[in-house]
């Protein structure tokens, strides 16, 4: 099985990419159900604005966390 690699990340007011977790996981699962201290990190830091993640090169929103 390959590995992922994933960010997940906000966009600024300039629109540029502004990463909070980052990671690498040999199972999606990982990737979508984030430790506790991902998903606070995720909270705190994205702060209402919409939550971006990015898998092996292709872009996805999330609606909510």
């Amino acid at each position: 099985m390959s590995s992922i690699d994933y960010i997940y990340y906000y966009k600024n007011r300039c629109g540029e990419n502004v990463p909070i977790v980052t990671g690498n996981a040999n199972d999606l699962s990982m990737v979508i159900f984030l430790s506790k201290e991902e998903l606070s990190a995720l909270m705190d830091k994205s702060n209402g604005k919409k939550i971006y993640v990015w898998l092996n090169g292709k872009s996805f929103i999330i609606s909510s966390i």
